[in-house]
């Protein structure tokens, strides 16, 4: 099996088109090679993203389109497995920009070196590729596409050479699949400007905190953000997010505790199932109310809520007050509006913030710990 190590730049926060496309195969040997691949998006940058990347419009004026760069890297795809930092992020781009220009792809195996570094190298202050870089003495010129798939590829090699099961962490993502779960969702449907700008925020969220560490400069983008966006106040979880920040920079220093809390709220609020880890390795849910939410694994919702049911667990069509479990399956749902969850989800978050204990529980860890 071969491998490649994979990144991509984006030129908005939208993160459905790419301005660059790094790309580091990787020999049986352990020889790589790297290659970055300027895109031109045929969409509009935002200042952000640009100060991010170091890539301008004028830069990509006459850079190739995705579909020509594809016609070029496909074929390096094809029985690879792809190798990247925050995989789920890089691959729903690659996804959704895929989607946007009506190309099929087929399912892919990949590989997570974030999800690798947490349980290889559990002590270090964080998992960033930076740090990660900087713990092994790995060249890295950050958000510079071909830098970051060389020192990803790198990394990789690195923790299998220290013994890293890599069938552990591979699993398959499916690149044609026409709505994606995972952050940054894939929208195909009109929007109001709330729900819009609310499914905006959830990307912002999303992004400056998926690495675990909040820098000033995201803080202060959020910010700006937040006060363009006044409109939003009365809305959830706007004015959750809004209050907190505030609270937090009322003494304009922002502590590592403070960070922390910060980076907890933000990727409960964008993620919140992905958020939450199963509480203990088994959960008794005789007597306890579980609401249903999205398309489940198992099978229907009528055959879970029915196996449910023999395990003495009592069934809710809504989630309320009483609700002790917010199950979600795990194919989300096509009708989730909010970003990457829906309105059940989105009542159970309400209800957490006024102090009630609802458990939010993907599919999978659940019927883990109740043995199904």
């Amino acid at each position: 099996m071969k491998y490649i190590a994979f990144d991509v730049e984006t030129p908005n926060c939208l993160n459905n088109r790419i301005s660059s496309i790094g790309i580091t195969t990787i020999s049986e040997s352990g020889d790589i090679k790297t290659q970055e691949i300027l895109v031109n998006p045929e969409c509009d940058f935002n200042e952000r993203n640009i100060l991010l990347t170091g890539i301008t419009p004028e830069m990509v004026k006459t850079a190739p389109v995705f579909s020509e760069v594809w016609n070029d890297i496909s074929h390096l795809f094809e029985d690879a497995v792809v190798v990247a930092h925050n995989a789920q992020f890089d691959l729903c781009v690659l996804r959704k920009t895929l989607l946007a220009y009506n190309i099929l792809a087929p399912q892919i195996p990949y590989v997570c070196t974030l999800e690798m570094s947490k349980d290889h190298l559990p002590s270090i202050g964080n998992h960033r590729l930076s740090t990660l870089c900087d713990y092994y003495m790995l060249p890295l010129e950050h958000h510079h596409s071909g830098s970051d798939s060389y020192a990803c590829a790198r990394l990789f090699i690195q923790m299998v050479s220290e013994g890293v099961d890599i069938k552990r962490y591979t699993s398959v993502y499916d690149l044609s699949e026409p709505f994606v779960e995972c952050g940054h969702n894939y929208r195909n449907r009109k929007e109001s400007k709330s729900t819009h700008a609310l499914n905006e925020m959830h990307d912002i969220l999303r992004e400056i905190s998926c690495d675990g560490v909040l820098t000033q400069d995201e803080i202060n983008d959020l910010i700006d953000w937040m006060n363009e966006n006044q409109s939003l106040q009365g809305n959830f979880p706007y004015d959750r997010v809004f209050n907190k920040l505030s609270e937090v920079l009322e003494d304009g220093i922002i502590t590592g505790e403070e960070q922390n809390e910060l980076i907890q709220l933000f990727q409960s609020m964008s993620s919140p199932v992905d958020a939450v880890e199963c509480p203990c390795s088994s959960i008794n849910i005789e007597g306890k109310n579980i609401c249903l939410s999205g398309e489940f694994d198992y099978g229907s919702k009528d055959a879970v809520a029915s196996m449910l049911e023999e395990k003495g667990a009592l069934i809710q069509k809504g989630v309320t007050k009483k609700t002790n479990i917010l199950l979600v399956g795990g194919q989300g749902s096509s009708a989730w509006s909010s970003g990457n969850y829906g309105t059940k989800i989105k009542k159970a978050l309400e209800l957490q913030a006024k102090g009630s204990e609802i458990l939010i529980i993907r599919e999978a860890a659940l019927f883990n710990a109740i043995e199904v």
